[in-house]
């Protein structure tokens, strides 16, 4: 990956897709009403639901009138849902995330993409019809096996102390403490800020968007914090 040039001192940005480049909220919801159903459950409010993934609650808490088994199916099928076709494709880019993307782009920022989910191809063609494909120099599906996960991180970041990871989920977080990255949380995905901090995360940034706009103006926040030189 080509290096990322922030004053005379080069740094990569590696960002994960789900949640702060893909709303996934459409998505979890797609997946969440498509296995209730199949478990012959009443939906709960889609506001309920979210708040309750978002903070971690107990699956209990997303599901109305379930009984154990339901519980246990749940968490099984969940995760498998939300790599459907048509749940993904439900999916859509943040207002202005393109604009920002771009900015950095022009500013002569090279940008990596991952995901942590199976279905790449699908997430490809969501990529592809918000025209965001092209704004990354590398987009990669990381491996479910965990070595071969973090040995993938690792050749993204290639030196370790010019990368930023921008993480929307606390598996990336951690992956991310584990590769010896500096990581900052962006909290409108599935994980409220709270979750990402204790997940390892040295910053939260609310969106995508407020990050870019955070380095494209000076990156005064990134540096106090020594995840950018000064």
């Amino acid at each position: 990956m080509s290096l990322v040039v922030w004053g005379v001192l080069a740094v990569r940005i590696i960002i994960e897709m789900d949640g702060p480049i893909i709303d996934v909220e459409p998505i979890y919801w797609a997946a969440y009403s498509r296995v209730v159903g199949e478990l012959g459950l009443a939906r709960k409010e889609q506001a309920v639901f979210w708040r309750a993934l978002r903070r971690g609650s107990g699956v209990g808490d997303m599901l109305a009138g379930a009984k154990p088994r339901h519980i246990q199916q749940f968490r099984e099928a969940l995760p498998q849902a939300l790599e459907h076709d048509e749940c993904l494709a439900a999916g859509r880019a943040w207002q202005d995330v393109a604009k920002e993307l771009n900015a950095l782009h022009v500013g002569q920022h090279v940008l990596g993409l991952v995901t942590l989910g199976s279905n790449a191809r699908a997430r490809q063609k969501l990529l592809d019809e918000h025209d965001l494909s092209v704004h990354f120099t590398r987009m990669v599906r990381l491996a479910d096996d965990p070595f071969r996960r973090l040995a993938q991180l690792e050749e993204l970041a290639e030196d370790h102390r010019r990368v930023l990871v921008a993480a929307g989920s606390e598996t990336l977080v951690k992956l991310a403490n584990e590769a010896g990255l500096l990581v900052v949380g962006i909290s409108n995905g599935p994980c409220v800020a709270r979750r990402l901090t204790q997940a390892g995360a040295s910053l939260t940034f609310g969106d995508f968007v407020a990050l870019a706009e955070e380095i494209e103006t000076g990156a005064s926040n990134l540096i106090s914090a020594g995840l950018l030189p000064p």
